[in-house]
């Protein structure tokens, strides 16, 4: 099943048995909850003290462990993780 996001289209949601194994690190569901908040990525190194450079491998490794492709589908994909993190 495919779910209309705007023109896109998303995979379905991964389940939970392949959630566990895309486990996110603190940092990665810090910077995951910033993306849900439209954070550019120098605003995102600007408030976690990273460099650009540096949230771009993290945004690269998250892509990779959730399946998405860019920073919307990790937006809408990401309401599926339990990310409550205290930044």
């Amino acid at each position: 099943m495919i779910i209309k996001a705007g023109l896109a289209a998303l995979p379905p949601a991964l389940p939970a048995c392949e959630r566990k194994q895309t486990a996110l690190s603190l940092r990665e569901r810090q910077i995951v909850l910033l993306i849900q908040q439209a954070k550019s990525n120098k605003e995102i190194a600007h408030e976690l003290s990273l460099t650009v450079g540096t949230v771009k491998e993290y945004l690269y490794r998250i892509f990779r462990k959730v399946h998405v492709v860019n920073r919307t589908e990790l937006a809408l994909r990401s309401r599926d993780f339990p990310l409550q993190v205290g930044l």
